[in-house]
């Protein structure tokens, strides 16, 4: 069982996969309509500095899935360390620092 997030962050978020989206979570990097990669890889190299209970970023940090998560694409919730679709997530914006 996931805990549910206890921080989030509310700056700019950190750019990851070259510009491609930003860091929601540790292992996760996300594009506000193109979905998310996942995974301790090159992709996500850049999303390690966050602290572990991070969650989202901006004004994205909608709670999904029971507050379990929080809204990182358009159509997917996310954890720190996995997503998954659901229809609660239909417009997501944020700014991204790169």
């Amino acid at each position: 069982s996931h805990a549910p997030a206890t921080n989030t962050s509310n700056g700019p978020c950190l750019s990851c996969s070259h510009g491609w989206g930003r860091c929601f979570g540790r292992a996760v990097c996300c594009h506000p309509h193109g979905g998310c990669r996942v995974g301790f890889g090159p992709d996500t190299a850049a999303c390690r500095r966050l602290p572990a209970k991070v969650l989202g970023c901006g004004r994205v940090a909608t709670p999904c899935l029971g507050g379990k998560g929080r809204c990182a694409s358009r159509g997917i919730c996310c954890t720190a360390d996995s997503c998954e679709t659901t229809n609660e997530c239909k417009d997501v914006k944020f700014e991204v620092k790169r």
